[in-house]
């Protein structure tokens, strides 16, 4: 099965990455402190510098919030499972620095820092075809699942839509009405 094509909205400011580049670019804090300045550790180091430190966190600064401009460079993660005797899931994994804000009547909302979303391929291994697709968005009360009928493909590639801001996984390219239309992917 050929990964998905994922399609960001034209305005995007806050494009995907790397866990890399997270690691590379934040601080390694705890509470208020910081334990290590960007640059001071790596993936394979934090955890053993934070040892002993409370709910050691990254803080991802806003000089790295917009991403890898670069997304030929950008990994899609990829894990699999076995889904009964003839079925594997393939659940696809998108990173983003920051998740940007929705202005609802005029406040800023909705904005984090490190935003994690995937969508679930369930691929039949005997007819070697998609038959459904689980999209993410906003945790698992507004995520959908798709048959295969209502999927968009590309030269036998699956299309995803990521929602601008809040990256959001869709099937189709569209507005998707959210909190009353005040929050609109």
């Amino acid at each position: 099965m050929q990964n998905p094509i994922v399609y960001l909205h034209s305005e995007e400011d806050f494009l995907p990455s790397s866990v890399n580049y997270i690691y590379d670019n934040s601080d390694l804090c705890s509470e208020d402190k910081t334990i290590r300045k960007a640059g001071d550790f790596t993936i394979d180091t934090a955890s053993q510098l934070s040892q002993g430190y409370p709910k050691p966190f990254l803080k991802i600064p806003p000089s790295a919030w917009e991403g890898q401009l670069d997304l030929s460079q950008v990994p899609m993660y990829h894990y699999t499972r076995k889904e009964g005797e003839d079925k594997t899931a393939h659940i696809y994994i998108f990173i983003y620095p920051y998740n940007g804000p929705y202005n609802i009547l005029g406040f800023k909302a909705g904005e984090h820092q490190g935003d994690v979303e995937h969508v679930t391929v369930i691929f039949n291994d005997v007819t070697k075809k998609i038959e459904k697709v689980y999209f993410s968005a906003h945790g698992s009360k507004d995520g959908l699942w798709v048959e295969n009928s209502d999927l968009e493909f590309d030269d036998g590639r699956l299309v995803i839509y990521s929602a601008k801001h809040s990256h959001a996984c869709y099937p189709k390219s569209g507005m998707y009405p959210r909190i009353g239309c005040l929050a609109n992917d």
